[in-house]
């Protein structure tokens, strides 16, 4: 019965330091993807085309790739961390436009900036 204990226990805290470690932060990676969406203006219905949420071990992140239905020669990568080492704001965009064109929508710069000054809040 001792060992039956010590089992269960051992298995409970590989399961709970699955989910913390990788669908947790996973949870909060995509989470914030979406309040990022949400401060650029857009809402998840202007989405044409979206990347399933990847990690880079590398580089201690996640990412997703996503095409909206108003600039679609733009890819744009979203970039989250929960390391406040990696990067300062948890989160970043990068844009890619196979026109070399601007792109559409506000950069991670524009909504700190916003964020800065107080005209956006959660």
């Amino acid at each position: 019965m001792d060992n039956k204990i010590k089992v269960s226990v051992l298995i409970m805290l590989m399961v709970l330091s699955y989910l913390y470690f990788f669908k947790f932060h996973e949870y909060e990676a995509m989470k914030e993807i979406n309040r990022t969406i949400v401060k650029q203006g857009l809402h998840r219905n202007d989405i044409l085309r979206q990347t399933k949420l990847k990690k880079d071990r590398n580089r201690d992140v996640y990412y997703s790739e996503i095409i909206f239905k108003d600039d679609v020669n733009t890819v744009y990568t979203y970039f989250y961390s929960h390391s406040r080492k990696a990067v300062p704001f948890q989160i970043s965009i990068t844009s890619f436009n196979s026109k070399n064109k601007s792109p559409k929508h506000s950069s991670i710069y524009d909504i700190k900036k916003s964020l800065l000054n107080n005209d956006i809040l959660y």
